[in-house]
């Protein structure tokens, strides 16, 4: 079967070996405002294992953005927690040990593709920006980028600009990659090569992603695990395991059992609205 349903490793200096990391959701709840709440994240748990690539599907506007913020420590949800290993997502951020990337890859013009990288080894300065040049070289040989590494952002492309923005996000090599659809302002003949350069960069680093889209195929090409919510307020209502062998390629895409997933996936969708 391609697709089943069933509903650590800890942070070291940045000179170090950095692993995955195991992420606990507990009974995790959200509201927005205080006179007349909105609930957006309703009672959700989940346990996602070291190095697993988990991608959140559910209808548009359901809080999958919003559950992607309380993993990442960018908002304290009403109720409930996040632990990544034994840590806050806010204890692991001040070790600089979540990654985020964004539907904008917000590079910054002036600087050189190189610099951009480079940026957040710059900001933290000391010994970890003395490690920073070689860290940048292997960054931009991981996504592809030597040759561009003088070019400024507007002259690349939307999928180059993309990989910069995830090559900054690996530069402290952080055990916890957050993906907010990250490729939902490309074409899709760029959005299907931006698919396997993901899963090249992971396979080479092996982090534990979690990957917020709207595509069913993306979710299943990419996946170890793809998680379906609820209309808001958002709920697990199911936690699905993508058993298909890696690497995944185009040809993928043709295989009965992918196809298969996908229609799973589909059909979870379809209850769920």
């Amino acid at each position: 079967m391609g697709i089943s349903d069933k509903a650590g490793s800890h942070w070291v200096d940045y000179e170090g070996d950095m692993t995955a990391c195991q992420v606990t959701i507990r009974n995790l709840s959200h509201s927005y405002g205080d006179d007349e709440p909105l609930r957006v994240l309703d009672d959700i748990s989940l346990d996602v294992q070291p190095g697993q690539f988990v991608s959140i599907v559910g209808p548009s506007g359901c809080g999958k953005s919003t559950l992607l913020r309380a993993i990442g420590g960018l908002l304290t949800p009403t109720s409930g927690e996040v632990m990544v290993d034994e840590q806050t997502p806010r204890q692991l951020q001040q070790k600089m040990g979540i990654g985020f990337v964004f539907q904008d890859p917000a590079l910054l013009p002036w600087r050189s593709v190189r610099k951009n990288i480079d940026l957040p080894l710059e900001v933290a300065g000391g010994r970890t920006r003395r490690a920073g040049r070689k860290a940048v070289r292997e960054l931009l040989d991981l996504v592809g980028l030597r040759e561009f590494s003088s070019y400024p952002p507007y002259q690349l492309s939307g999928g180059m600009q993309q990989r910069v923005a995830i090559a900054r996000a690996l530069a402290f090599d952080p055990p916890l990659l957050l993906m907010d659809e990250p490729f939902g302002a490309l074409d899709e003949i760029t959005r299907e090569a931006m698919r396997q350069e993901l899963q090249r960069i992971w396979a080479a680093a092996r982090k534990t992603v979690f990957f917020v889209t709207h595509s069913i195929r993306e979710a299943a090409l990419l996946s170890d695990r793809v998680i379906v919510l609820s209309p808001r307020p958002a709920r697990v209502l199911g936690s699905f395991e993508v058993t298909l062998p890696r690497p995944r390629t185009e040809q993928t895409e043709d295989d009965p059992e992918f196809l298969a997933c996908i229609g799973t996936l589909r059909e979870a969708l379809r209850l769920a609205a």
